[in-house]
Order: structure tokens, then sequence, then C-alpha cells
């Protein structure tokens, strides 16, 4: 069996890539100084180290004033992102990556990270989570006060256990999910604002499990776009959803048009199911005490899903 699902029971899978993950050595990130006068903030990685960017963008907004966006290397290299002398550049990949050239007055900053295919989802879970801790410390370094930023961290560390607990309590609904799924001849991956950036990485998380086809799309423009696909009796949808995402009607909408289209369809949300169609296949993760850290319930949530489906291919 690959070594990049879990392989023990969800539950107890879960609590050990979260111990794991604890046990790495923190992401050491620019000092204070490197972010004096700066109030943009831009992560710059392709393939899943732009999914993990993605995730971590309202953390380091929330936490250090700035305001963060996600790109690819690409991007950065057609000057199609428009950068200045109050811009912070986060590289992340591999160490020894090539760093993308930039404006001489852009400050350009490297995080090493290693999210490796045949450890996809333990690295890239360490991944999010360390890049949560390093916000912690950002924030920490630009003066928040030290109290406010511990009491931020055993919650967020408190939230990640009640998560992978969680995962054993809703064992019954990951087997009846992944039998919805395991027909399906490929699969959907939807997410909007936030949550995007989950729906990417295991958009690329099912493509390695299940060798079948993926698509991540953004619940918008699924509503324009991906409501024409034919035989859509065949492409399962995995859709993340947070109840405080301010696009939420939009997602209720999506959702109870891939049930009349009588889609497979599995939700990943801490919303209650009543706000979707009834008999919505629903996995529920805990609410997370801040916004920023409901990545680490969608991931473990998921991936204990995928776990399931990927028993059925061995």
């Amino acid at each position: 069996m690959s070594t990049h699902i879990m392989s023990a029971r969800p539950h107890s899978a879960a609590r050990q890539m979260l111990q794991d993950c604890r046990l790495r050595p923190e992401l050491s990130g620019p000092d204070a100084a490197f972010f004096s006068g700066a109030d943009r903030l831009v992560f710059a990685g392709n393939r899943q180290y732009h999914d993990a960017a993605l995730s971590v963008c309202p953390a380091f907004e929330s936490l250090c004033g700035l305001k963060a966006s996600a790109c690819t290397m690409e991007e950065i290299r057609c000057g199609t992102v428009r950068l200045s002398s109050k811009t912070v550049v986060l590289v992340l990949g591999p160490s020894g990556q090539e760093m993308p050239s930039v404006p001489s007055d852009v400050r350009l900053f490297h995080l090493p990270l290693s999210i490796r295919e045949e450890q996809l989802l333990p690295d890239y879970f360490s991944a999010v989570y360390g890049l949560l801790v390093l916000a912690l410390r950002t924030a920490a370094a630009l003066g928040a006060e030290s109290s406010a930023v511990d009491t931020c961290r055993a919650c967020m560390d408190a939230y990640a256990d009640a998560a992978a607990l969680s995962c054993g309590a809703i064992q019954p609904q990951l087997v009846q999910a992944a039998q919805l799924l395991d027909g399906a001849r490929d699969f959907e991956t939807v997410g909007l604002g936030p949550e995007l950036g989950t729906a990417g990485f295991f958009n690329r998380l099912l493509i390695s499990a299940t060798h079948r086809f993926s698509n991540c799309e953004n619940a918008e423009e699924w509503c324009h776009l991906n409501f024409f696909l034919r035989k859509h009796h065949d492409t399962a949808v995995l859709l993340f959803a947070s109840g405080v995402n301010p696009g939420m009607n939009r997602i209720v909408e999506a959702v109870t048009v891939m049930r009349r289209m009588e889609r497979p369809l599995v939700v990943c949300t801490d919303a209650p199911a009543e706000i979707f169609p009834m008999g919505t296949q629903v996995l529920h993760h805990p609410s997370a005490p801040e916004h920023w850290m409901a990545p680490l319930g969608q991931i473990l949530t998921a991936g204990a899903l995928v776990h399931e489906l990927r028993q059925k291919e061995v």
C-alpha cells in the first residue's frame, strides 16, 4: 500500500500524523526587520505548495495584519503579479529550488518545504501546520502580545487534536462516503475562497490514490461551467465548505444543483448538515475556534475519506 495514504484506522492514523508533524523542526522565517514597512505578503509556489499557500493566507492576514495572497512561480516570472517595495514574497518549495527574479526593491525569502509525492498527505499536513505556526511566530515578532500568541497556539493544537479524534466518531459516514465515491469514473473537488487550497490539494491526492482523473474548480466557476458536464452521473464531487465562508449561499446553491443532477457528492464541512439539501452526504469536522485554523480539520477529515477510498483500491 502506498505510504502517502493513512495505513491505520482513520482516527489513529490522523492522530499519528499530527504527532509526527509536531516533532518536525519549525520553519525558519524572516525576522521582524524583514517586514518593516511592508503591507502585503505574496506566497509563490507551484502545485501542492500553491495549495498550502492558499490555505494559510487567512492566518497571516488575521494574525500579522498583512494583506496576503498566493500565486504560482510562473505568475511571478511573467510579471503578472504586481510587486512593490512594500511587498514581501515568500517562496514555498524544496531546498535548492530556483528563485524567481523580482525587482531589486522587493523583499524575497525562501521557505524550504518538502511535500513529496510518496508522502503526499503527511507532508502536506505538516507543511500547512508548520506555516500556521510560522504565522503565529511572525505575529509575535511583529509585536503581538506573547500571551495572546501562546493562547492561539494552544487553541490551534487543541483544535487539531479534536479534529483527529473526530475521524473516529464519523467512521460510519466515512465508509458510506467512500462507497458513494467508489463507483465514480472520475472526480471533481470544489471549494470557494480559503477552501480552494484544500480542494486543490485533494484533487492531487485523489489522482495519486486512485489513478483516476480529477479536476479542481472554484464553486463560483462550477456554477457557470461544470454544471454543463456531460455524463455527470459518473463524476463524483468532493466539496469543501467552511461555515464562516462569506460565499456560503453560493456554495449551498451549487450543492442544491449537484443534488438535482444526481451527482455522487460528499460535502466536507463544519456547517450544520441541515443547511444542505436533505440526503446530502456530509462529513462533519469540528468548527475551528478561529477561521484560519479550519484547514487542519478539513485535511484530517478528507484524508480519512481518501484512506477509506484507497482501501477499496487494494
